[in-house]
């Protein structure tokens, strides 16, 4: 179903799967930006591709983070 998920258990397959749907759920624009920082970019090079500051890139993470905890 997840190529390449790593989990453990159960509660950690419905973590993930939770967790995708939250990502899902997001703008397109906030979607990029997480899928770019998964990938490893930092967020300077973020900042770079949306014209934006390593800064609000960094706002732009929390508020995902924050509204999916």
């Amino acid at each position: 179903l997840l190529k390449g998920a790593n989990t453990e258990s159960v509660d950690d397959m419905d973590a993930l799967i939770d967790a995708v749907a939250y990502a899902k759920s997001l703008p397109e624009r906030e979607q990029k930006i997480l899928m770019l920082f998964c990938e490893g970019y930092t967020q300077a090079e973020i900042g770079r591709m949306f014209g934006y500051s390593q800064q609000r890139i960094s706002q732009i993470l929390a508020n995902i983070s924050n509204s999916g905890a």
